[in-house]
Parts: structure tokens; C-alpha cells; sequence
């Protein structure tokens, strides 16, 4: 979905604190069931042991936006003080299977982001296309392809149908179209349980900055992504997951289970790769610098009563170097669910602290299958000047998903 406010920075070279708190409180109302064979995709065994089959699921999220824009905005070249708009925000079709006791298959493909300033006619693109054999079955596999098995966090990829908020917190998705194909890379990955110990270790060829959808910053005195031909990316994430077990077929965790579940996990996770940044001290002296990010965060998730009722937080910190003074700036752009997200964070070219504050509630008609979600966001607008919080905006936005 277009945007034209100006965005908030998304990630930086800074060794201090981001943090994001998720909180839901859901009181039960009834509703009638949605179809049983749709909760989970729609599967087709191919076995009469059901240990194989194929899976089909779809999700597309709608929003309709009132935003009120950041000083100077403009659209088309008009100033525009209040933006409304109704958009495509995901739309996605995921085919997967389990063709043999250890062959498995993810495909993902859809479109992101379509409003009523985007190109018409865009195609769509490929998210994920990876195949993996188990080595030692739940143990190890390996998988090949383009693939979103990520560190340094829980969400640095998710799973988009049990999102919790509007969006993930979008900071850990720390390369995203970038030097990747949103958040998805071509390499390599290892996956697995070692008993409640749940871990992903990839090694990727992340894409040429050249190709991506928005020109990099030029090469200046602050760190930007480098020209030059990529080296490696090393990532890789581990949770141990102290009650329920989660599933880990796909690269995706999950949100909110719902009260399904009760879930209290703790993570580490990072991402390096070697020469990603650079900058100059003088016209010809260019410094190359490593990209080392890393992060502990915890997920709980809880139900409080037989009936359904739940608890969900997340926390985490996060320490990311993209080298001195990198700066990205991104748009964010039945049963009722009440949330609050918070993400602070402090950036070494910002004299204030970026605090991002989303409040919301979610409308579970059939659960995440069919739901709607309004959303306020609260974001701070910096002054050029001192690079200090000069005011703030908000943001409204109605989402209706629909997802088998």
C-alpha cells in the first residue's frame, strides 16, 4: 500500500535498548463455527496413513486508512495534510506438502501492498520456493531454495494469518527488500528440535543492492548498504520452549494461538554477514563494515479460562550495528481481542528516542480465518534540524482478513 507520510527509521546502527510488548485480553462471545476442513488450509492426503499430502491456504487482508500525514506531505505533487485510502495490505496463496516421510515441499506467492497510488498491473512474486529432506526426522533438515528461515528474532519472519497487531514488529525484518526478496533469501537452512530446544541456522547469497525496490542510500559518511558484490549472510535463531511445543514446518512462528496453546518460549537469534555496509572518511577512502545484529526475546501465550480467553506478550532487546550512523526509514505502514504494542528504541543519529505506539482490537469472527482489526498508531515526526521529536501523528486503520 502506498504511503506518503514521511516513515519512521526502521533499523540503525545503535547498542542500546529496542523493545516490543505485546498484550491481548480476549472475552468470549459466540459466534457459529467456520467450515472444520478450513481452520488449517485445505489438505488432501495422499496416504491412507494420512502421513502424506498436500496443503493449500490463502489469506488477503483489506484496509481502509485514514492517516494524518506528516508536515510537507505531498501526493502527486499536492500537498495533502489527511490521506484516505483502501488497499490490498497481504494477499497470499501457500502450497506445501509432505510427499514422503522425509521430503517436504513450501511455496508461497502473492502480492503485498496495493493501494490507489500503486502501478496497476503489478505482478505478483514468489515469497518462498524451498524444498527440504529430513536427515534425522524432527531432528535435522535441510532445505534449499529461496527461503525466510530467519534471526535475529521470533518475527523476523511470521506467520501473516495470526498476526497480532496490523503488522509484526517490522524492525526485525531487519534486511527486508533490501539485499533480500522480502525477507526471503536463496540458500540454504537447518531445522529441527532437540528435544524442547527449537533452532534454524541458514547461510544465504542475499541479492545485489542495485536490484532493490528502493534505491539504497548513496555512499556519504554514514553507513549505507554496499554496492558491492554480497558476501554470505549467516543467520540463525533458537528457542526453548519450556510448556507446549510449536510446529516448525514453516519458516513463519505464529502470533496468538487463540488460548490453543499454552506457549512460554525464550530466543537468542543474529544475523552477520561480512562487507554488507559502507561509507567514506574522505572522497576516495571508503570503509567497509560488518552487519552484526543479535536479540534475546521471550513469547507467552496463555489461556486464562477453558472458554477461550487468552494471554499473549512478547518482549525483547535488540542490538543491531549496520555501522555508524545507519539510518532506514520504512512505512508501517465473534471473539474481540485488545491489544497494545510499544517499540522503543535509541538511534545514534536521533536525539530523542523513537517511541511507536499501536492500540487496537481485533474482531474474531471465526478466529484468525475471519477476522477485523482496528488500529490506531501513534508515531513521532523528527525535525531536520536537531533531529529531535518535533510533533506527533496518528493513524487509523480497518483491516478485514479472510484466511483458510
Amino acid at each position: 500500500m502506498s504511503v506518503v507520510r514521511s516513515p519512521i527509521p526502521l533499523s540503525s546502527a545503535f547498542d542500546k535498548i529496542a523493545t516490543l510488548f505485546l498484550l491481548v485480553l480476549l472475552p468470549v462471545v459466540g459466534h457459529s463455527q467456520f467450515p472444520a476442513r478450513l481452520k488449517d488450509g485445505l489438505k488432501t492426503y495422499l496416504t491412507p496413513d494420512s502421513t502424506t499430502y498436500l496443503k493449500l491456504n490463502f489469506v488477503t487482508q483489506v484496509w481502509v486508512r485514514f492517516n494524518e500525514n506528516n508536515p510537507g506531505s505531498t501526493v502527486n505533487g499536492q500537498l495533502e495534510s489527511n490521506t484516505y485510502d483502501v488497499g490490498l495490505r497481504r494477499t497470499r496463496v501457500v502450497l506445501s506438502g509432505q510427499l514422503t516421510d522425509r521430503v517436504f515441499f513450501f511455496v508461497q506467492f502473492g502480492q503485498n501492498n496495493i493501494g490507489y497510488l500503486s502501478p496497476r498491473k503489478t505482478g505478483a512474486f514468489f515469497h518462498d520456493v524451498a524444498g527440504e529432506y529430513a536427515l534425522v526426522k524432527k531432528k535435522l533438515s535441510l532445505g534449499f531454495g529461496l527461503n525466510g528461515w530467519n534471526g535475529p528474532g521470533r518475527f523476523a519472519n511470521s506467520s501473516v494469518p495470526s498476526i497480532l497487531a496490523l503488522d509484526p514488529p517490522l524492525f526485525q525484518e531487519t534486511t527486508n527488500d533490501v539485499n533480500d526478496q522480502f525477507v526471503r533469501k536463496m540458500g540454504i537452512y537447518a531445522k529441527g528440535k532437540l528435544g524442547r530446544l527449537d533452532y534454524r541456522l541458514s547461510a544465504s547469497k542475499p541479492f545485489v543492492t542495485q536490484t532493490a525496490s528502493v534505491a539504497v542510500d548513496p555512499l556519504s559518511t554514514y553507513s549505507s548498504y554496499s554496492m558491492m558484490i554480497p558476501r554470505q549472510a549467516y543467520q540463525g535463531y533458537f528457542m526453548y520452549q519450556f510448556w507446549d511445543r510449536e510446529s516448525n514446518t514453516g519458516p513463519g512462528p505464529v502470533g496468538t494461538y487463540l488460548g490453543k496453546k499454552k506457549i512460554f518460549n525464550i530466543g537468542t537469534g543474529f544475523v552477520h554477514q561480512d562487507r554488507a555496509m559502507w561509507s567514506k572518511t574522505t572522497v576516495t577512502d571508503t570503509i567497509y563494515h560488518a552487519m552484526n545484529l543479535w536479540a534475546v526475546d521471550i513469547f507467552y501465550d496463555t489461556p486464562l479460562t477453558p472458554k477461550g480467553n487468552a494471554l499473549t506478550v512478547y518482549g525483547g532487546y535488540f542490538n543491531y550495528d549496520f555501522g555508524k550512523g545507519y539510518i532506514r526509514n520504512v512505512g508501517e505502514s465473534g471473539t474481540l481481542q485488545f491489544y497494545t504494542a510499544v517499540q522503543y528504541a535509541k538511534y545514534d543519529r536521533l536525539n530523542d528516542p523513537m517511541v511507536l505506539i499501536d492500540t487496537g482490537i481485533n474482531w474474531l469472527v471465526y478466529g484468525h480465518n475471519s477476522k477485523f482489526t482496528l488500529n490506531y498508531q501513534n508515531r513521532p515526526v523528527y525535525s531536520a534540524a536537531d533531529m529531535k521529536v518535533s510533533a506527533r501523528r496518528g493513524e487509523w486503520v480497518l483491516q478485514y482478513q479472510v484466511a483458510f
